[in-house]
């Protein structure tokens, strides 16, 4: 007879780790709601994710997680009624994080402007992570300009960890069109 946990009875169910090991659970501290990524064999809370705040639902969101080969790390992503309203990686045993979201965006902004020659701002569509590859989908629009047309990417980056410091690769920024760039 197997015995579940009561942090595993509480993780969102598509944010456990094949292992049953990992997964993100949603708690109370005082009038906020924080999520937390915890080791659910062990009932210990590994750390609470930064800029994941909220509820199952809220705003149309959910929470997704996707988990390196050997558990070292996951890509969480908690989902916005438009686009994502917090994307990190995370080091399981130790709780290091690093901000996805701005990150992408950042990377974005920088290599499409560049090409293009004209100012773009990026929201993320989604994300794929494979091994230790970290796909994310993108759409930009210039702002304050309605009639551009919308330009969608992708950026590919190599993830690694070495101790507890999670580092990702320079970006492979690929173009995308339309059609494609929602079949994520």
């Amino acid at each position: 007879m197997i015995i579940a946990t009561l942090l595993a009875l509480q993780a969102f169910p598509q944010t456990i780790s094949p292992s049953k090991t990992w997964g993100i659970v949603h708690a109370m501290s005082g009038e906020n709601d924080i999520n937390q990524l915890a080791n659910l064999k062990t009932e210990k809370i590994v750390c609470t994710l930064k800029g994941f705040s909220g509820f199952e639902g809220e705003n149309h969101g959910g929470m997704n997680a996707a988990y390196s080969k050997d558990e070292s790390f996951v890509v969480a992503m908690q989902a916005g009624k438009w686009e994502p309203r917090a994307l990190a990686v995370i080091a399981t045993k130790s709780g290091t994080q690093l901000d996805l979201l701005k990150k992408v965006q950042a990377d974005a902004t920088l290599a499409f402007t560049k090409k293009n020659n004209k100012s773009f701002v990026f929201d993320v569509l989604g994300s794929k992570l494979s091994a230790t590859t970290l796909s994310v989908s993108v759409i930009g629009s210039i702002p304050k300009d309605e009639t551009s047309a919308l330009l969608y990417g992708s950026l590919t980056y190599a993830v690694s960890l070495k101790g507890t410091k999670i580092q990702l690769g320079k970006p492979v920024i690929k173009r995308l069109s339309e059609k494609s760039a929602w079949r994520w």
